[in-house]
Protein backbone atom coordinates (compact mmCIF):
# COMPACT_ATOMS: atom_id res chain seq x y z
CA UNK A 1 0.00 0.00 0.00
CA UNK A 2 1.02 3.80 0.08
CA UNK A 3 3.68 4.89 2.39
CA UNK A 4 4.91 0.87 3.26
CA UNK A 5 8.92 0.75 2.44
CA UNK A 6 11.27 -1.67 2.19
CA UNK A 7 13.76 -1.61 4.81
CA UNK A 8 17.24 -0.42 4.29
CA UNK A 9 19.41 -3.67 3.98
CA UNK A 10 22.15 -1.68 3.61
CA UNK A 11 22.01 1.17 5.99
CA UNK A 12 23.39 1.91 9.66
CA UNK A 13 21.67 4.57 11.34
CA UNK A 14 22.71 6.45 14.01
CA UNK A 15 20.15 6.81 17.61
CA UNK A 16 20.11 10.66 17.40
CA UNK A 17 22.02 11.65 14.89
CA UNK A 18 22.98 15.28 14.99
CA UNK A 19 21.76 17.18 11.94
CA UNK A 20 18.06 15.07 12.44
CA UNK A 21 17.62 16.48 16.81
CA UNK A 22 18.74 19.65 15.37
CA UNK A 23 15.80 19.20 12.14
CA UNK A 24 13.17 18.06 14.86
CA UNK A 25 13.79 20.69 17.77
CA UNK A 26 12.95 22.91 14.28
CA UNK A 27 9.77 20.80 13.84
CA UNK A 28 8.49 21.28 17.16
CA UNK A 29 9.07 25.42 16.56
CA UNK A 30 7.22 25.33 13.13
CA UNK A 31 4.07 23.94 15.28
CA UNK A 32 4.45 26.40 17.62
CA UNK A 33 6.17 24.56 20.19
CA UNK A 34 9.30 26.42 21.50
CA UNK A 35 13.01 24.66 22.50
CA UNK A 36 12.21 25.55 26.20
CA UNK A 37 9.22 23.53 26.56
CA UNK A 38 11.17 20.41 24.76
CA UNK A 39 13.43 17.82 27.23
CA UNK A 40 16.02 16.56 24.41
CA UNK A 41 16.63 12.75 25.37
CA UNK A 42 19.50 10.81 23.78
CA UNK A 43 20.66 7.04 23.81
CA UNK A 44 23.54 5.47 26.08
CA UNK A 45 23.31 3.04 23.86
CA UNK A 46 24.24 1.82 20.53
CA UNK A 47 23.77 -1.09 17.61
CA UNK A 48 24.94 -3.72 16.45
CA UNK A 49 24.57 -4.54 12.98
CA UNK A 50 25.45 -8.35 12.02
CA UNK A 51 26.55 -8.32 8.16
CA UNK A 52 25.80 -11.25 5.55
CA UNK A 53 28.24 -13.85 4.93
CA UNK A 54 31.24 -13.42 3.06
CA UNK A 55 30.93 -9.10 3.92
CA UNK A 56 34.00 -7.42 3.91
CA UNK A 57 33.08 -3.92 3.28
CA UNK A 58 32.11 -2.43 6.87
CA UNK A 59 29.94 0.40 5.24
CA UNK A 60 28.35 -2.02 2.37
CA UNK A 61 27.30 -4.83 3.46
CA UNK A 62 24.02 -6.68 4.05
CA UNK A 63 22.57 -6.35 7.26
CA UNK A 64 20.86 -9.48 8.50
CA UNK A 65 20.61 -8.65 12.26
CA UNK A 66 20.66 -5.79 14.60
CA UNK A 67 20.56 -5.81 18.29
CA UNK A 68 20.61 -2.77 20.61
CA UNK A 69 23.97 -2.68 22.87
CA UNK A 70 24.91 -1.37 26.03
CA UNK A 71 27.38 0.70 26.86
CA UNK A 72 29.74 -1.89 29.20
CA UNK A 73 28.99 -4.31 25.78
CA UNK A 74 30.14 -1.81 23.41
CA UNK A 75 33.33 -1.47 24.97
CA UNK A 76 34.05 -4.76 25.21
CA UNK A 77 33.63 -5.46 21.46
CA UNK A 78 35.21 -2.39 20.74
CA UNK A 79 38.44 -3.84 22.59
CA UNK A 80 38.30 -6.58 19.87
CA UNK A 81 37.52 -4.39 16.90
CA UNK A 82 39.16 -4.69 13.99
CA UNK A 83 38.71 -0.76 12.68
CA UNK A 84 39.34 1.06 16.14
CA UNK A 85 36.90 3.57 16.89
CA UNK A 86 35.52 5.40 13.29
CA UNK A 87 33.97 8.96 12.76
CA UNK A 88 30.83 9.61 11.08
CA UNK A 89 30.97 13.66 9.88
CA UNK A 90 27.37 13.41 8.74
CA UNK A 91 25.57 11.95 11.80
CA UNK A 92 28.77 12.73 14.23
CA UNK A 93 28.51 9.70 15.53
CA UNK A 94 31.17 7.05 16.37
CA UNK A 95 31.25 3.63 14.54
CA UNK A 96 33.57 0.28 14.52
CA UNK A 97 33.63 -2.58 13.14
CA UNK A 98 34.71 -6.61 14.49
CA UNK A 99 34.43 -10.15 13.55
CA UNK A 100 32.29 -12.80 15.46
CA UNK A 101 34.00 -15.97 16.57
CA UNK A 102 32.49 -17.28 13.32
CA UNK A 103 34.15 -14.81 11.49
CA UNK A 104 31.01 -12.70 10.51
CA UNK A 105 31.49 -9.24 10.39
CA UNK A 106 29.79 -6.78 12.08
CA UNK A 107 29.39 -3.08 12.85
CA UNK A 108 28.07 -1.02 16.06
CA UNK A 109 26.67 2.23 16.13
CA UNK A 110 26.76 4.24 18.90
CA UNK A 111 27.38 7.31 20.81
CA UNK A 112 30.19 8.11 22.94
CA UNK A 113 31.27 11.34 25.56
CA UNK A 114 32.07 13.29 22.01
CA UNK A 115 29.09 12.40 20.33
CA UNK A 116 26.67 13.25 23.12
CA UNK A 117 28.38 16.40 24.40
CA UNK A 118 27.63 17.63 20.65
CA UNK A 119 24.05 16.72 21.51
CA UNK A 120 24.30 18.65 24.67
CA UNK A 121 25.66 21.66 23.16
CA UNK A 122 23.09 21.73 20.83
CA UNK A 123 20.28 21.13 23.52
CA UNK A 124 21.50 24.39 25.19
CA UNK A 125 22.16 26.62 22.35
CA UNK A 126 18.55 26.24 20.94
CA UNK A 127 17.49 26.96 24.56
CA UNK A 128 16.30 23.28 25.36
CA UNK A 129 14.44 23.00 29.07
CA UNK A 130 16.84 20.06 29.36
CA UNK A 131 18.34 16.56 28.63
CA UNK A 132 18.08 13.03 29.24
CA UNK A 133 19.07 9.78 28.47
CA UNK A 134 17.67 6.26 27.84
CA UNK A 135 19.24 3.17 29.12
CA UNK A 136 21.15 4.63 32.05
CA UNK A 137 20.21 1.37 33.44
CA UNK A 138 23.15 -0.31 31.01
CA UNK A 139 25.94 1.57 32.39
CA UNK A 140 28.25 -0.21 34.72
CA UNK A 141 28.24 1.77 38.17
CA UNK A 142 30.39 -0.66 39.95
CA UNK A 143 33.42 0.41 37.87
CA UNK A 144 33.63 4.28 39.42
CA UNK A 145 36.20 5.22 36.73
CA UNK A 146 33.35 4.47 33.83
CA UNK A 147 30.61 5.55 35.62
CA UNK A 148 32.84 9.22 35.94
CA UNK A 149 32.93 9.46 32.40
Amino acid sequence: GGGDSEPCSTCFFANAALPVVSAGVDCFANLSVPADKLVLAFPWYGYDYTCAPGSTNLNECHVTSAVQVSSPQIQSLLAQSTTGELWLDNSSTPYFGYNDVSGALHRVDFDNSRSLRMKYELARNVGALGVGMWTASGLNYTDNVTAKQ
